[in-house]
């Protein structure tokens, strides 16, 4: 057996153990590589289907073995059945608390809000600037990387650009 990250998922040799009941569906081979590459930014995870891998194929395909082909590979040994996988057991207590006192729901909690009673309507949103910079844009820094591009002779927009086209040409 080997353990497949920190969630409790298993790796069994064979098709099945005795008595085992195996992850359904990973006979399919892109379902298998599908489960499998979902293990690959674990590196606890991706360490074991190392050693799972070393174990089942031959030296050779182990020398420059990138994540992706353990992922691959890990996956065809899935369909063929050589290994199978165990779900992580379900815990015991159901996943429900023990708490012996029920816990207050937010809306119970907060009393409905009263309507207002002066009648004033909610400020509008401002309305949109007709500007063509954003309103986080940086403007003093904008120009002065313009005034630098023009004194260096860099085209900065397409009128420039242009010129700059022509000049070349001529």
């Amino acid at each position: 057996m080997v353990r497949l990250g920190a969630h409790g998922w298993e790796l069994h040799p064979g098709s099945r153990c005795g008595g085992c009941e195996p992850y359904p569906g990973l006979r399919d081979g892109v379902f298998a590589r599908v489960f499998v590459q979902g293990f690959a930014n674990d590196a606890l995870a991706m360490g074991a289907i190392r050693e799972v891998l070393r174990e089942a194929l031959p030296p050779w395909t182990m020398i420059r073995l990138f994540s992706d082909d353990a992922v691959e590979l890990l996956g065809d040994l899935l369909e063929r059945g050589v290994w199978h996988v165990h779900a992580p057991a379900p815990p015991k207590d159901n996943g429900g608390g023990k708490s012996e006192t029920e816990e207050l729901d937010i809306a119970e909690m907060v009393p409905a809000a009263a309507p207002a009673a002066s009648g004033a309507a909610p400020r509008p949103a401002p309305p949109p600037e007709d500007g063509s910079l954003p309103r986080n844009a940086d403007e003093a820094a904008i120009a002065a990387s313009m005034k630098t591009a023009a004194a260096l002779g860099i085209p900065f927009c397409e009128e420039c650009a242009k010129a700059a086209l022509q000049r070349g040409a001529a």
